[in-house]
């Protein structure tokens, strides 16, 4: 399943952005202390668009997980927004397979939305980052 992720920075803010991605997927769960965590959390390629976000979602209840790729789009001459790709290991997207691949993708745009609201905090405090867009 290819889910379109609303959100435009330029080009030179991608790295930035996987990189926070990985960071807090890395720390979004322990599986000592939750049902539900990333691992297998890395990123390919140096930059856009080569740059792959690659991650596993799971749970535990459920003993299936997602297997993910987040990869960038060009939007514009120097922009870029975000595509996630996400399947189980059966491969399906239909009934709890596709159940299990929308969880990856709210926990995604949570994500999205929490850098999004960062970098715009830090351009009004006055930090020179550009601000990430949401669509």
């Amino acid at each position: 399943m290819v889910i379109e992720i609303p959100l435009e920075v330029h080009g030179k803010d991608v790295i930035d952005f996987f990189l926070y991605m990985k960071e807090r997927l890395q720390n979004y769960a322990q599986p000592e202390a939750s049902h539900e965590w990333f691992e297998g959390v890395y990123i390919t390629g140096h930059e856009p668009p080569e740059i792959t976000l690659y991650f596993d979602h799971r749970w535990s209840q459920h003993r299936v997980h997602t297997l993910n790729r987040l990869v960038p789009v060009k939007s514009g001459p120097h922009h870029y927004t975000f595509r996630l790709i996400s399947r189980t290991m059966l491969g399906a997207a239909v009934g709890r397979h596709e159940q299990q691949i929308r969880k990856t993708v709210n926990v995604i745009r949570r994500l999205v939305l929490h850098y999004s609201y960062e970098h715009r905090l830090e351009a009004i405090t006055g930090s020179h980052h550009p601000i990430a867009t949401v669509s």
